[in-house]
């Protein structure tokens, strides 16, 4: 389905982005995940879409204790990155439950914020971290606190003219423990019923609380901190009876509603569940971080990594125009409309018809192809997004004649049915092998949770990945 009629335009600095924002029905893309489903819904129509994604906001890095993390910087490369680590246990906790691999590689963490829903999975742990957002204008810069951001139901601070650009986050003090819990309808692709972030900060002698913070996300107009909760615990000697009496205010500080997935009573119930569990869990990393990773005394720092990406500046595109890309090895300039997304030119102008095209929201995963060999959902990716990389789909795996080890096993142990769904199994499993030759049964079900398969269950897809990584660990064919 072709999307409605707007203009793309892709700015290379951030003052060419501010400058094309005043216009009437423009909207700015990130990642598109949420977006091109609006778009595609007739929810969004917009006149101008600007695409933030070469402005070279794709960074994590760490400054004089603080990580500050570019707004365009995807959820997959948050979770790629050894900053963030040991010290944003909640953040990396809740980016392994976001959406699926596909989702992971498109979205990015500005655009989780901005979309301000409700049930966001980052908003939690960033609270609890006390992080602060860099919103720029037309006017310059100004830093302010995560709370302050959400106005309501996906509403924020943000007039017509800005962008947010960074989120800093200062890096917990020595003997501070985080976590994060979500509980959804399914282990991947779900929303979140509720979930909940904590911060537990510990005295130099373990004994008392110095710091604590709890936040809850899916139970009230926007992510919110339990403060009352908070309160009894700072200062005091923490029990697990003084931690299940937080975890009961902090079921009477929300404000849940009733839907389609849980009653508000059920949320607050489940509230004072996970904020106990959440609790005990930060309680436990706080006192287990004691006594890790100090010399003399001194928590270590990591090296400092950087994650950037600044690709040349792509021309705004009002009508059709051509994009370059390579597809399957080959190189291929493609005459396109801005509103085509990637599916389209694959299936109907290149012919590979091998990427499937299934919910159209991004939640079946039959459309999965892999750009720069990490797995998108095709459904969700304007054409135009690709200029300059390299896609491959099944078509590119391998051939009736010289199948890939991972074909080969899929048939071996009868992996396929009506196969409509395999295609996209297939690539998703290809980019974990091409990783990790070695996975894990907990790995192989991770990287193709966001492919659904409705016909044979997940068994024989999860065996045939294991025998096809052992052929390619004996020397078989490793394409």
């Amino acid at each position: 389905m072709i999307l409605k009629n707007f203009e793309y335009l892709a700015p290379a600095t951030v003052e060419e982005a501010l400058a094309l924002l005043g216009r009437e029905g423009t909207k700015v893309l990130g990642g598109g995940t949420d977006l091109l489903i609006h778009m595609r819904a007739g929810v969004a129509s917009p006149k101008y879409l600007v695409d933030l994604s070469r402005l070279g906001l794709s960074y994590i890095r760490r400054e004089a204790g603080v990580i500050k993390i570019g707004a365009t910087t995807t959820v997959a490369e948050l979770l790629a990155s050894g900053v963030v680590q040991p010290d944003l246990t909640c953040l990396v906790e809740a980016a392994e439950e976001f959406a699926a691999v596909q989702t992971r590689n498109m979205a990015t963490v500005g655009g989780n914020l901005c979309s301000a829903v409700p049930s966001a999975d980052l908003p939690p742990p960033m609270l609890v971290l006390d992080a602060q957002v860099k919103v720029t204008g037309r006017n310059g810069d100004r830093t302010l606190a995560l709370e302050q951001f959400f106005t309501g139901p996906k509403t924020t601070i943000l007039t017509a003219g800005e962008i947010l650009t960074e989120i800093q986050v200062t890096i917990p003090p020595p003997s501070t423990g985080t976590s994060f819990l979500k509980l959804g309808r399914r282990q991947v692709l779900t929303l979140a019923i509720v979930n909940v972030a904590a911060l537990v900060s510990l005295s130099e002698d373990g004994r008392t609380v110095e710091n604590v913070r709890i936040a809850l996300g899916a139970v009230a107009p926007t992510p919110l901190r339990a403060r009352q909760a908070e309160s009894i615990l700072e200062g005091q000697e923490l029990s697990e009876t003084l931690i299940e009496e937080a975890a009961s205010i902090a079921a009477t500080e929300i404000a849940p509603i009733s839907d389609l997935r849980a009653t508000a009573e059920y949320r607050r119930d489940v509230s004072r569940v996970l904020v106990r569990r959440a609790l005990l869990e930060a309680w436990r990393r706080a006192e287990k971080d004691r006594d890790y990773g100090r010399v003399n005394g001194e928590k270590v720092e990591e090296p400092v990594e950087y994650i950037r990406v600044s690709p040349q500046a792509v021309g705004g595109l009002v009508e059709e125009g051509y994009i370059g890309l390579k597809v399957n090895g080959r190189s291929e300039q493609v005459k396109v409309k801005p509103q085509l997304r990637l599916v389209d030119v694959l299936r109907d102008q290149l012919g590979l018809i091998g990427t499937k095209l299934g919910c159209d929201t991004g939640e079946c995963g039959s459309c999965t192809v892999l750009l720069d060999g990490q797995p998108v959902n095709a459904c969700l990716m304007l054409a135009v997004q690709a200029q300059g990389k390299e896609v491959t789909t099944i078509e590119g795996l391998g051939t009736p004649e010289d199948l890939h080890p991972l074909q080969e096993a899929f048939v071996t142990h009868g992996a396929v049915q009506c196969g409509f769904c395999a295609p996209g199994m297939l690539l998703s499993a290809k980019a974990l092998l091409d990783q990790n030759p070695a996975p894990l049964e907990r790995d192989i079900r991770f990287a193709i949770g966001g492919n659904i398969c409705r016909c044979t269950g997940y068994v024989k897809i999860v065996d045939s990945v294991k025998a096809a990584a052992q052929v390619m660990a004996n020397g078989g064919n490793s394409r």
